[in-house]
């Protein structure tokens, strides 16, 4: 059965199902590992998926960018989109 774009994953497992928020985050785990053990990043460089998506959302620069930034984090207020430009803290 052919699914509408809308309807399918956008990330799946080796069956085609969905991945769990489980295997995704070993997963992330596993290439993070990977990158630190190749020297890929360091340590310092190191980063979340939520990182990623801030990262993304800090870049975009485009006419009109403001309501666009909105859209794509699904924030319920587009002023929280503005309120934290990407860093990574390190504690």
């Amino acid at each position: 059965m052919l699914l509408r774009a809308d309807q399918r994953p956008l990330i799946v497992s080796r069956t085609g199902e969905a991945l769990t928020k489980s295997a995704w985050d070993t997963a992330w785990q596993r290439f993070s590992r990977a990158a630190l053990e190749d020297g890929t990043i360091t340590e310092d460089e190191r980063f979340s998926l939520h990182d990623l998506k801030r990262k993304g959302i800090t870049a975009t620069r485009a006419p009109g960018t403001r309501n666009r930034k909105a859209a794509a984090t699904v924030h319920r207020s587009p002023f929280t989109v503005h309120r934290s430009p990407f860093t990574v803290h390190r504690g």
